[in-house]
């Protein structure tokens, strides 16, 4: 997202993982995914090595099955409401790491640790819904820790782990 957008941006996500904690998948949600992680597991093991790598690391693990075959017949006894319960016990909105791109870490950096309202506009029309949720959104406190928050160079992204941190890239330094 453009920077000017990035703080919104940042609610948002908040926001949708909360949500997510909060209430879970459908029935129908968790259903479409299922299908998807079974039809897409099989994509994993397209070629002789990656199926050879697989079988090698099943029987390593001490699998009776193959890792690919199992997530089919794992996948078909697993509920909604065992994904949902999994979820509130190991998925947490409330201690999260970021990491942000950009080419204005200190203006985007400010304003995430301002915690003011990050109204959003669009470029179309939207339903009065979706503006409903963006004003709840739009000032939704990150509780951000200002001493836990960095600004540093892309290139020392890898480096090591540095929890909090704002990234700031140089345009010259983003190869297309």
């Amino acid at each position: 997202v453009p920077p000017e957008k990035a703080h919104f941006a940042v609610r948002g996500a908040m926001y949708e993982l909360q949500k997510f904690v909060d209430k879970g998948l459908t029935k129908e949600q968790f259903e479409e995914t299922r299908k998807f992680v079974v039809n897409y597991s099989k994509l994993w093991a397209q070629t002789l090595d990656r199926r050879l790598g697989y079988k090698m690391d099943s029987e390593f693990y001490g699998m009776n099955d193959d890792y690919i075959s199992r997530i089919e017949k794992e996948l078909k006894t697993l509920k909604v409401e065992d994904v949902n319960k999994a979820v509130r016990k190991h998925i947490s909105a409330k201690n999260v790491k970021v990491a942000i791109v950009t080419g204005d870490a200190k203006t985007v950096s400010e304003a995430l640790l301002s915690n003011a309202p990050s109204p959003i506009t669009y470029q179309s029309p939207v339903s009065e819904k979706i503006l409903e949720e963006d004003k709840v959104i739009s000032s939704l406190p990150l509780g951000i820790n200002p001493a836990r928050t960095r600004i540093v160079p892309v290139q020392q992204l890898f480096e090591n782990e540095s929890p909090g941190m704002m990234i700031e890239k140089k345009d010259d330094e983003v190869k297309n």
